[in-house]
């Protein structure tokens, strides 16, 4: 009983790992005991076992219940993750940073003149993922997988690694240095990415549409050859929508494509993007943001405008401008980096009547009264961070630090150090803590308090960090080299 209560007041205080603790020591001591609580009688180890589910919603009378993501953070519930023992083995890894292959590209790029670049670049900053309840989904240097997220076995993958070297080489005597981050996104029992290819000198971004469950190719966007594709699509009844320019000017165009078929529906003129220049002289745009409320669509350039267009009426309701960290005449190596360090992607969500949005490598936090555009206020925040979840008294941002700004009067509750350091950082929130992913391990914040609990190191410590996701008992982490699986059940 004794032991009980400790470990019950540990839970209560927030201290999970001093928690976990008690709880194995009654396991081990107590197994097989009951003790009387609440008037009935319960065995102290299932008790314990129960606990962090059932004071989830009790633990936190603070927390807000109109809690809103935006698009970077994965949402599990109001259930807690609980604490994951540090020793814990993954249940299964898809590593892409293969020794043999990382020396066969390295040396494809010390050839033709690229040094080692090549082979560290591309290797450790291409992999990305998406997930549902049914297969967890890669893309890597071009080549998308579907894999069992309870086995990590592979499904199917469109393409195979052996013909990489000989792909960058081709790429690089057309010279288009190809290889930045493919975007993926899964609606329905589609996957949809984007992906490079040379053409006359140029790297060309086209999308495709794969089946999620064998991938195969339903459609893909060659016939749109006028059309660079930009960012991630958004969806909205049959349709997704999606920005792109022309093969050399920054014109962005917001396109409308029908699910089915991607057939172009229609499109409208945004505007001229802020472009820097890359290597080759060739805009190097920033890839922006969307969010869909009701029929209207708001999209965030990231490099300082954000503009409402509503979708029935195909025409731009209203345009706000912001200075902006996007230099027009900067130039850059590589086309997706803006000569930055990594820099979480700019975010925007709507709570209540107030659009949120912070933007790329953006020093500033705007609150919009919609339908806007009356700008309610606008505040300084770093420009290492961006825009997490918020309720209606809380902003919550994440990056190098997770900080909690209020809303009554704009002052910074708390801010937490951390260790992530990926433009595709994204958190995890689960009750009222938000599971960040960083160099160290995944870190657990609490979002009442800003109170670090502890870090789970985790296995992939070598590619930086990136996205977490919840797939029933097991906690899923995503980095620039791994995609790890690691289980939950084991603990509360």
């Amino acid at each position: 009983m004794l032991q009980t209560k400790r470990a019950v007041a540990a839970a209560r205080a927030g201290q999970f790992q001093r928690f976990d603790t008690l709880r194995k020591l009654v396991h081990d001591r107590y197994g097989d005991q009951t003790i009387a609580i609440g008037g009935r009688d319960v065995s102290a180890a299932q008790f314990l076992d129960d606990l962090p589910q059932s004071l989830a919603p009790a633990s936190s009378p603070s927390a807000a219940t109109d809690l809103v993501c935006s698009s970077i953070v994965a949402d599990a519930g109001p259930s807690l993750l609980g604490p994951i023992p540090e020793k814990t083995a993954p249940l299964w890894q898809l590593s892409v940073f293969e020794p043999e292959l990382a020396k066969r590209i390295s040396s494809t790029g010390a050839r033709m003149g690229w040094s080692e670049m090549l082979g560290g670049f591309f290797l450790s900053n291409n992999l990305t993922a998406a997930f549902d309840d049914r297969r967890v989904y890669g893309c890597w240097m071009g080549i998308c997988f579907a894999a069992d997220p309870n086995t990590g076995k592979m499904i199917w993958r469109n393409g195979s690694i052996v013909d990489l070297p000989a792909r960058l080489e081709e790429s690089i005597n057309q010279g288009a240095l190809l290889g930045a981050p493919a975007l993926l996104s899964v609606h329905g029992e589609r996957l949809f990415y984007t992906t490079e290819s040379a053409s006359r000198g140029e790297a060309v971004r086209r999308l495709a549409c794969l089946a999620a469950d064998s991938g195969r190719l339903l459609w893909d966007s060659r016939k749109l050859t006028a059309w660079n594709f930009l960012g991630k699509p958004i969806f909205n009844d049959d349709a997704l929508y999606i920005c792109a320019h022309g093969s050399t000017a920054a014109e962005l165009s917001l396109l409308c494509l029908g699910l089915a078929d991607g057939e172009l529906r229609w499109s409208i003129r945004l505007g001229t993007a802020a472009a820097a220049s890359d290597y080759r002289g060739r805009p190097a745009l920033r890839t922006p943001a969307f969010l869909i409320q009701a029929n209207e669509l708001y999209a965030l350039t990231n490099d300082g405008a954000v503009l409402a267009v509503d979708l029935l009426r195909r025409q731009i309701d209203w345009a706000f401008t912001f200075p902006s960290t996007c230099q027009p005449n900067q130039q850059v190596f590589l086309p997706d980096s803006l000569g930055e360090m990594p820099m979480p992607m700019g975010a925007l969500l709507v709570q209540g009547s107030t659009l949120l949005f912070k933007e790329t490598a953006g020093n500033r936090l705007y609150a919009m009264e919609l339908p806007g555009p009356a700008l309610k206020w606008e505040r300084p925040v770093e420009s290492s961070v961006t825009l997490a979840a918020a309720d209606s008294r809380h902003i919550y941002l994440v990056g190098d630090e997770a900080d909690c700004i209020g809303t009554e009067n704009l002052e910074l509750l708390w801010s937490t150090r951390l260790s992530a350091s990926s433009d595709r950082i994204g958190p995890l929130i689960a009750g009222h803590h938000m599971y960040v992913f960083g160099r160290r391990g995944v870190h657990d914040v609490g979002l009442d308090d800003g109170v670090s609990r502890g870090v789970f190191h985790g296995s992939d410590q070598t590619g930086g960090g990136a996205m977490l996701w919840r797939c029933g008992d097991k906690l899923i982490t995503v980095s620039g080299t791994a995609i790890t699986a690691y289980p939950l059940s084991a603990s509360p």
